[in-house]
Parts: C-alpha cells; structure tokens; sequence
C-alpha cells in the first residue's frame, strides 16, 4: 500500500487496505468504503464479454457516478486513482469525463462570480502483465503530451454533453453556429457558414426544406483543418437538428421530450474535430455540421412535398419526422462534390429501431467497407463508444424508398425491415451506391444519452477510429492496435508504482460552462517525494461455485430474530457479524458510543463514530460505511409530510434491500439495530421484514445443500434501541422491549414474510386447491377447525359469484373461513380476502403486459389469512372470522361469458359485461356470508380491486372506501401508526352505483364510465350487496399498488389490520400503538 499511503495515510491502516483488497468481489462492480464516505476502493468486473471493451469503462463512469465523488460532490478538491494497463488509459480518462456533466441549470448548483470550483483530480497507476501473465507495476508514467491529450478528450467529450444537455430556447441554430465559431476561433480556423435562404439558392433542398419553418435558420457550417503534407480528404459529417418536433408529421406529447437531443450527431462531430486538430492531425479534416430545426408553422415542409437534394436528386417526402437523413444527405454530398473526400463519416441521433438493432450501449455501424466495418468494432472497444455492425444490402433494403412520383421517398414501406439499415442507405443513396470512397454510417441515438443525461458519445470513438492519423502518442498506441484483440486488462487489480511528476490544468474552463467541476489530469504527483520500493498488491477473488440437483425448496434461507435490546445488546465483531443501524438523526444522537462498543469496536472507534453522525444529512436518506462494507449508518429521512407515516418505514425497507445486509447477504451471521421511539417499533419491525422476502426459486437461494442435507439458516438477528424526548432533546431508554413485545414482533414477522411468500408464489404451485392448504396448516397451528366450501358446494348453496368467476379453472374455486372465538366475547368481526389466485380476465381476457404478475391477485386473501393469524396468537380479544374467497379466473369451455346472469349470495342479479371485473363477484358472495351466516357487524374487505386505486391513491397508500366516517379516520391513522398507508376515496352510493344499471337484472359488475371514480364504484358493487342500508360499519382496502413494490410482494395489510383493530388485543404493543376507535 506504499504507493497510496499519501492517498490514504492517517485515515485508512493497511490492515483496512488488505481487508478491503481481500472482501473486493467485483462481479459485475464492487466497492469497499475505506473511510467513512470519503475514500472508497472500487473493483470493475472481473470479466466482460467479446463484444465489450475490456477497459470496464462504462462500468467506471456508472460506480464513479454512485460514489462519493459522483454527483456535485461535497469537497472543492477530489481525487479519483485509476489502475490499468496503459492501452486502457484513454477509455476510462474518457469515461471519468462522461460523470461530470457541465450543464446545470439547478438553482442550489448555480455558478456565480467568486464561487469556488469544484477540482477532480485524475491519476493513473499503469500496470502490465509479465511473461508469466501475472501483473507487475509499470515504471513508466503518462507523458506531458498524453495527460493533455486526456485533457483535450476530457474537454471535448464534456462540452458534447452540455451542447447536447442545453434546451433549444438556449441552444438554437443560430446559437449552435456560435458555438462552431468559438471553437473554430480557438483553432486558428475561418469556417465556412451557408445559411437560411443561401442554402436555398445553392441548392440544399434537404438541410433548407427541413429548417424553414423555424424562427431560427438552418445552416451548413464547415470547419476545416488543412496541415502541411496533407494528402487525403477527410469528412466527418454530423446532424444537428437542435430540436425535432416531427414536422407536421408531429411527434406525441410522450415522445417529444428529450428531441432536444437530436443533435448529438453534429456536437460529437464538432467536438471530436476540436479533439484531433488539438491532438495534430495528420491528414485534411473537415468537420459538416447540418444544423436545422424541425418546427411546425407555415413554411413547414409537407407530407407528398418534392425536393431537390444537393445531389440534384428528387425526394417525396412521405414523412416529415424522417429529417435526419435529408439534412445529413445535403452534408455527405458536399463533402464528395466541394471537398473532394474520399473516406466520408456520418454520425446521426437517426432512428429509434438502432436500440432495437445494437441496444442502449452501442452505435451501430453501416459501411461499404468491410475494412471500416472491423476497424469501428476495434475503436469502439479500446475507446468505450461501442459500436456494433447491421446489415448493408441495398439491394434488398433501399427499395423500401421507392416512389412513383420522384427518384425516392425519404421514410421506407415497411418498419419492420431493418430499418436502421434502410435509413443509413438513404444517406448513402445520395453518394451514389457506386462512390469509390469509404462511407461510414454510425446511428447513436442510443449510446448518445444515459438516462437523462448525455454521455459525449462519438468523441472518442472518432479520435481512436483515425488515431493513426493523429501526432498523440497516445491516440497513435490504441489506434494501432485495432487489429488487434485486445486482451482483458485487470483493472480491478490494484498495484503500487512509482509515484513522480506532477502536471495540472483546468479542464473546459471556458464562459459557457455552467458547471463548476474542474477535471484535472494528473501525473502520480512528484510531491511524494523520494524512492519507495515497490509493494505489489494482488485482490484475492472470492468464488463460489456449486452444483444444485432439481430445485426442492421455494423459500430463502434467511432467518430473522427479533431480541430485546436496550443497554444489553448482541455483542459482536463486525468483522465476521456485519452490523447495520438505523435511525432518524436526532434518535442516533441520542445514542452513546458506549451503548454500541459491544456491536462495533475494535473495527470502529469512538472518534469514526462521532465523525460518522457529524458526516450525516439525511436529504431524504443518507448512510455512512464505518468499517469497510461491515459497519454502517443508515439514516433516515429527516422531515416526512403529513399523510406519510412518523416512522419512516418504507424508507427503512428501502434501505436496508440496497445496504450490505439487504438481499441475499454474505454471512451467516448478521445484525441490524434501530434507534426509534417506543411508538414507532412495530412499523419498523415490520418493515424490516418486508426486506427480506421467502419465495426464491433461485438456484442459489436453495435452503438443501447438494446432498439435500438442510443449510445452515443465515440469521439477521433485529434490536432496538428506544428513545424518547425528554425537555425537547431525545435520550435512550435504557428499559429493553419485553419477551411479549418481541414475541408480537416475531409473529408478524412471520406473518407479513408469509403474506409476501403467498403473493409470490406461481398459480402453478398456488392453485386454490394449495391455498386451501396453506390455509388450512395455519388453522391447525391456532386449533382451529376451518369451514371449507368448494367446487360444486358452492354452485348448490349459492354463491353464483365465487362459483361463476373459478368454474373453469382446473381446480375448485373455495369459501374458506377460519373463525377465532374467544370466550367471553361479544362483538363479531369478519376479514374477507380476495383470492385470485391467477386473473386471466377470463374471455374479456387481458393483454399478454396485462397478464404479467396476475399471480398477485390474491394479495387481499393472502394478507387477510396471516393477519388473521397474528391477531389469534397475539390474543384478540373478539369474536374474529377469516372469510377467504379462492378462485382462479381462467379461460375455458365452462369460462362464465360477457352477457352471462348469475345470482349471487346475496340473491340479486347480476349482468356480466366484463369477465375481468371478477373480484368483486366472489367479495360480493363473502361479505354476505360474514353478514348471514356469521352475524358481523364490522365487515372489513382486502382486495387487489382496481388499476383505478393507483391513479387515485398511489402505490404507497392503498383505498379506503367505508360506510362510517370513524373507521375512515381510524383506517388512516392505522396506516400512518403502522407503515401502512392508507388514504380515502369517496363514498357516494348516489352518484357513482348508477354506473351498474342493467336494463335485465338488478346490475352489471363493471361500470359504464370508467372515468368516474371507478375505484369507489368497485367497491360500492361489493357493498351494494350487503345492503346501503346494512346498519353495520364496513371497510373496503382497496390495495393493488402497494400489495407490490418492484417485482415482490410486501405482506401489506397485515401490520394494518392488527393496528386499526389493535385495542381488542392482548398485546401490550399493539394496545399502545391502536388508533382510538371513538
């Protein structure tokens, strides 16, 4: 660690270096915190496939982007140390460019005079690989030349993005013309510049045709590079359409945004051309920007319009949002025709069909030369700009352009015939298919934006494409070796060098920038002054390989215990027994060091600890590694609104999925401690839960070892720490939780994880005849003997709901009812649960997207039964019935049909007029049954109803819709208490029932308006058939969105049941947290 000592000296020991070398695992990326959040040693993968570039350099851009120098950063001065071969050195000094985006717009980032800058400095660490193919420190260092290469690459690529990033009221052509002019000033360069009706008297029937309807004109701007000795012609051509409406062949409002990102094309051209003259160009280079706006107005170019491209040939415009091609076809012909160029290079935001084609990371490349075709796969993998070839036959692809009226339309027949392909041909079409030059095509509408943001694509990739034409060392190395594979550089193994030389100048410090990040290059500074010996360092790589027969087991091998905590905690190392604490910032305040020594010394001082709290602002969340990836803070938000929950629960969940301990895991072993109030321990209990998901059929989450011997369980043990606020400041509660409180916290951890295992579970494993099962282990647990009807019962006893929807499914549909009675009761309470346990949506049967995760239709079932569970083993004290209505709704020759009658429990009539509103048929059927037959006067339903509920409420708070404003008030104060959120939808029989009205029965099941409240009128179906006039209280939980979050389940509903009717418990902790019903 020698080498980095200066780096890291006084905060990192290299017992913490060795320890972070050896838990580094990159795969695909890896990072070990090393001190606090502010040195990090991050690992790129260990491999990468043949059609990546071995330099990991986008993985570099992403893993800088999440770490501590990612973003705005928080220092003025920064370092970045990067280890890798030399033949590495300018994909990943480009990709580190790619992360500091300079424009910003942002109030809280605005550059004002006198602020200070923001310094990122980059150094290399070169190492290579001996005759054994083992890595070795490189002695060598960057050259001057190189590191201002690097600057110039740096520059370049950045100021691509912030031409790119600017919106079109900023950067309209005009201004792009300035934008030309400034470089080529900068250059030494007189450009040329044909503009506005100048292009219509010379000719430019494309790059005029498409511009004219624009406040701003179009323009052909020319920079052009002639050294001494030059002997070929050049031409890199670029489209600049600064913002593309469509034309009057209008884009939708969907697919507008971001069109101010057409111009990508001619920025990377402008800028690589800024790169390579910078970088001593050999040849004539000649950089055509085709700068236009594709506006609507007067003057707009028509559908069925004839125009005369500069190559004198006629174009029927069938499409005026296929632009691209006709402003850059203008440019490559007068690239041929004015500039005599033989090797001409375009490069377009073209089509959407190239991410179809090569996908969001690489370009795809078109040529006539299969020379060029190689040799831009080779650039694109030693620069990081991938590239990827598609098919170049004319003959089979530019008839696609065939018209009656002109020589060619200017958008093909057929979309689905590569039409990537087609589009670059038509550019080509303009050469002539017999131009004895090389054309290059390259379509990056792609890889020319990461997410929000551009990434400076084109730069790079043109500088290394033509290195060999540049006086850069360094470009001229990489250039070279494109015939070449070039082998996996081990860039995730860190070795010491020496460390001399010393270089820095500020990266694209020019007035235009809004940024206020510097970039500086650096050589391994000569400040560290004399020899140090070389210590070689190698990452030990941890693999895990294993053999697994058929999978078995559908659930994960993680355990989590619930223990008291207090001033007792778990004494452990956090070396071998990973810890993570939670709290609010004021709660973790309270918090001495001495109360945690037993969870983090000897790794963790009293000194990083207090560092680590001072370190912290939570906005919304933040965390603070303490010892490598082993020990950490995670905060939680400081402030929440009103209608969210105190504790902060899912943010908690959030998490802890994304920290060292969330998912998987990678010890035995492991703990997570809360600092919360008393108040907030079961909504955090129960949200650490929901991180830990049961259903895997993941090979490597198979609880049997090979031999099906059982695993050992991987243990997440769960504390609390309690405070509370005494004279405005928080203090620690040294009184730990009691066995009854752990013992409640441990049943509804079982609870929501076995909620979630149910939703998760396929209706190939969870039919309903496997739920009624489940359901039927859980009343043997309680001693309880469940009423099951099913099948053909159901038919004859009248619950033509339940039987209508499951009828055709292969197994039975069921009514299954689990009733707890305690004695001495005297209210009687009913839980009833839709159960789909798949929803085709039978002969109105959904859409193949539709379809997707219709496994989760049972969530209202599957929650009701476990939180019927917890609140029998926590003691309810009331009369308490689990109504579970099981069906699967499939398609088949005794399917229920559009048109269909049935008769319900209730004895009223129903219409069917859409076979995937069924939800409501078979709750219909089980709230009656809690009416009737089980006499309740409290009726609460859960179902996954509507897609209406997320609209109206969200995917964090489910729908509540009731007959009594008391329950409305405790639904929600339930959910805030609990973490399950709940907000009201509106109760209005008279205005929204109408909607069922059947001219032949007493109603339909779905709705004639589907704009009007249509989650409230779903639920009104349900109640209608208890009656408007039912003197009970009723509940609807209406909660299709937050019964998932990504692709799991989250167990809702099992903390919010136990909550709302919390004071009818015998637990301690749910009596203290139950809203007050009156």
């Amino acid at each position: 660690m020698c080498v980095l000592q200066p780096k890291l000296a006084q905060r990192v020991t290299e017992e913490v270096y060795k320890h972070a070398i050896e838990t580094l695992n990159p795969c695909p990326t890896d990072s070990i915190p090393l001190y606090l959040n502010k040195a990090a040693l991050i690992g790129l993968p260990k491999t990468c496939s043949r059609h990546n570039t071995p330099s990991r350099a986008h993985s570099l851009s992403s893993m800088i982007k999440a770490s501590l120098v990612g973003g705005n950063g928080s220092a003025s001065n920064e370092n970045i140390v990067i280890v890798c071969e030399k033949p590495c050195v300018f994909a990943l000094g480009c990709a580190v460019a790619r992360v500091f985006p300079l424009y910003d717009r942002k109030s809280l980032n605005k550059s004002v005079d006198g602020a200070k800058s923001r310094t990122v400095n980059v150094e290399f660490l070169l190492v290579k690989k001996d005759d054994c193919s083992v890595y070795t420190a490189d002695k060598a260092c960057l050259s001057t030349q190189e590191l201002e290469c690097l600057q110039d690459a740096a520059t370049a690529i950045r100021n691509t993005a912030r031409l790119i990033d600017m919106p079109t009221n900023e950067l309209h052509t005009d201004a792009f013309v300035e934008e030309a002019k400034v470089i080529a000033t900068e250059l030494g360069i007189t450009p040329v510049v044909i503009k506005g009706e100048e292009l219509k008297t010379r000719g430019f029937g494309g790059l005029y045709s498409v511009g004219k309807a624009a406040e701003h004109p179009p323009a052909l701007v020319v920079l052009s590079h002639r050294p001494p000795g030059a002997k070929k012609n050049i031409a890199w051509v670029g489209k600049g359409i600064v913002f593309d409406t469509g034309g009057l062949s209008m884009k939708t409002k969907e697919t507008m945004p971001g069109m101010k990102g057409d111009m990508g094309g001619a920025a990377a051209i402008l800028n690589a051309f800024y790169l390579a003259v910078k970088q001593g160009f050999k040849e004539n280079l000649h950089a055509i920007l085709c700068i236009a706006e594709n506006s609507v107005g007067p003057l707009s170019t028509r559908p069925d319009d004839v125009i005369i491209m500069y190559s004198k040939k006629s174009v029927e415009v069938n499409n005026t949002d296929a632009e691209g091609r006709l402003v850059v076809g203008d440019g490559v012909v007068y690239a041929k025709n004015d500039l005599q160029c033989d090797i001409i290079v375009d490069m377009c935001t073209l089509t959407s069909a190239q991410l179809v084609s090569t996908g969001k990371n690489h370009g795809a490349v078109l040529t006539n030369s299969e020379q060029y075709e190689k040799w831009s796969v080779d650039a694109g993998r030693a620069s990081g700009d991938l590239v990827f070839p598609i098919v170049f036959t004319p003959e089979f692809h530019f008839p696609e352009f065939t018209s009656a009226v002109a020589d060619m339309k200017n958008s093909v027949a057929n979309r689905n015939n590569a039409t990537s392909s087609c589009a670059g041909l038509w550019i080509m079409s303009q050469l002539g298919f017999d131009f004895p030059g090389v054309w290059v095509h390259f379509d990056m509408g792609g890889p020319s934006t990461v997410g929000e943001r551009a990434s400076g694509y084109g730069v790079s990739l043109l500088n290394t494409l033509f290195g060999k034409l540049s006086c850069s060392k360094l470009l001229n190395e990489i250039s070279r070796k494109r015939n070449v594979i070039l082998t996996s550089c081990c860039v995730n193994t860190l070795h010491s060098n020496h460390l001399d030389g010393s270089m820095s100048s500020s990266l694209f410090s020019r007035s235009f920038s809004r940024s206020r990040v510097l970039l500086d290059f650096l050589y391994p500074v000569k400040v560290f002054t004399g020899e140090r010996a070389l210590s070689v360092q190698f990452i030990t790589l941890r693999t895990f390989a294993s053999k697994y027969d058929s999978l078995t087991d559908k659930m994960s091998n993680t355990v989590l215990k619930f223990h008291p905590g207090g001033g007792n905690l778990i004494a452990s190392d956090p070396q071998t027994n990973p810890v993570i604490i939670l709290g609010q910032l004021p709660h973790l305040e309270a918090v001495p060091y001495s109360t945690l020594k037993s969870k983090l010394a000897p790794r963790v001082t009293e000194e990083i600890f207090q560092q680590a709290l001072e370190t912290l602002n939570p906005s919304p969340t933040d965390s603070i590694p303490l010892y490598l990836q082993k020990a950490t803070i995670l905060c939680l938000p400081k402030t929440c609104s009103r209608h969210n929950t105190p504790s902060r629960a899912h943010s908690l969940t959030k998490l802890i999925k994304t920290s060292h301990i969330g998912g998987n895991g990678s010890q035995p072993n492991e703990n997570i401690l809360v600092v919360c109030e008393k108040r907030d321990v079961f909504a955090l209990g129960c949200a650490v839960a929901k991180a830990f998901p049961l259903y895997s059929r993941k090979s490597s989450s198979k609880s049997t070892n090979a031999d099906g011997s059982k695993k050992e369980p991987r243990i997440v043990n769960v504390e609390f720490l309690t405070v509370s606020k005494t004279g405005g400041e928080f203090a620690l509660d040294q009184a730990p939780l009691t066995a009854q409180e752990i013992g409640c916290l441990q049943d509804a951890v079982t609870a929501i994880r076995n909620t979630a295992r149910l939703v998760d579970t396929p209706a190939n494993e969870l039919h309903t005849d496997a739920f009624v099962e489940e359901a039927k282990a859980i009343a043997n647990e309680l001693g309880i003997t469940p009423v099951i009807i099913q099948g053909e019962e159901l038919k004859q006893k009248g619950f033509g709901g339940i039987y209508g929807v499951g009828k055709a499914s292969e197994h039975p549909p069921a009514l299954v009812v689990l009733s707890h009675r305690p004695p001495g009761a005297s209210k009687n309470i009913a839980w009833v649960g839709k159960g789909i346990v798949f929803d085709t949506g039978g002969l109105s049967i959904k859409s193949k997207t539709g379809m997707c995760c219709m496994k989760r239709d049972c969530g209202g079932a599957a929650g009701i039964l476990n939180a019927f569970y917890l609140a029998v083993k926590q003691g309810f004290t009331e009369n308490l019935h689990a109504v579970l209505c099981l069906a699967e709704n499939s398609v088949g020759p005794l399917s229920t049909r559009p048109d269909d009658v049935l008769i319900m429990y209730s004895k009223k009539s129903v219409e069917i007029n859409n076979t995937d509103a069924e939800g409501r048929l078979v709750l219909a059927d089980g709230v009656v049954y809690a009416k009737n037959d089980l006499g309740c006067d409290v009726i609460v339903d859960m179902a996954t109803l509507t897609g209406a509920q997320g609209i109206a409420t969200g995917k964090y708070h489910s729908a509540v819709l009731t007959n009594s404003e008391q329950f409305e008030k405790l639904s929600v104060e339930a959910g805030k208490v609990s973490g399950e959120l709940v907000f009201p939808i509106v109760y209005t029989p008279e205005f929204h029932f109408s909607e069922f009205s059947s001219a032949v029965a007493d109603m339909k099941n779905s709705v004639a308006d589907r704009g009007n409240a249509q989650s409230s009128c779903a639920g009104l179906f349900i109640m209608s058939h208890l009656g408007f006039d039912f003197p009970g209280a009723w509940v609807h939980l209406d909660i299709a969105s937050p019964a998932e979050l990504g692709e799991r389940a989250t167990g809702y509903g099992v903390a919010l049941l136990n909550t709302m009717f919390g004071s009818l418990s015998s637990s301690d902790l749910l009596k203290g947290i139950a809203p007050n019903p009156e």
